[in-house]
């Protein structure tokens, strides 16, 4: 099963179909995150095999302090355990791919390195409302980056085979 937490709405790309627009976006995130890290080490989460976050963004600097960074990454460090000791056999993180600084996936990448074929980065190409000429190249340039350095968080055929 799968359990999947929204951590923020804070996203700065704006694009013209997200169900974020036009909604206020004053979520507290470290209470959030507080909230998600009290659930998932529940017994209730020990239920779920499959763990992911979504936001709003998380890598164009939406982590924008050292508290909201300590508690990303204690979500993360959660899966990790949970990969470690069993419970969990995937995690997946989602974002657009649409920032020219990869400098945050970068270190993200770097943290969950050891586990990345447990971790999958999901994003997705749309033909409308999502991309500008700069967006879809930084789109581009990121997913070359990924395949490149990082391939198992973008390999999709474990999943595929398990449908």
């Amino acid at each position: 099963m799968f359990l999947q937490f929204e951590l923020w709405k804070q996203c700065s790309f704006g694009c013209k179909f997200c169900y974020n627009n036009g909604i206020p976006r004053n979520r507290d995130k470290v209470e959030c995150m507080k909230k998600v890290l009290d659930i998932l080490n529940t017994k209730e989460a020990d239920k779920y095999s499959d763990f992911g976050i979504i936001g709003g963004e998380f890598f164009n600097g939406e982590i924008d302090t050292a508290e909201v960074k300590k508690y990303f990454y204690k979500i993360i460090d959660c899966f990790i355990n949970k990969i470690k000791t069993g419970m969990a056999k995937r995690c997946l993180i989602t974002t657009a791919l649409m920032f020219d600084d990869n400098s945050e996936l970068v270190e993200f990448c770097e943290y969950i390195k050891n586990f990345q074929s447990q971790f999958m980065i999901c994003t997705s190409w749309d033909i409308i409302g999502r991309f500008n000429n700069n967006t879809l190249k930084n789109w581009q340039n990121n997913m070359l980056f990924l395949h490149k350095n990082y391939p198992d968080l973008l390999k999709y055929q474990k999943l595929a085979d398990e449908i």
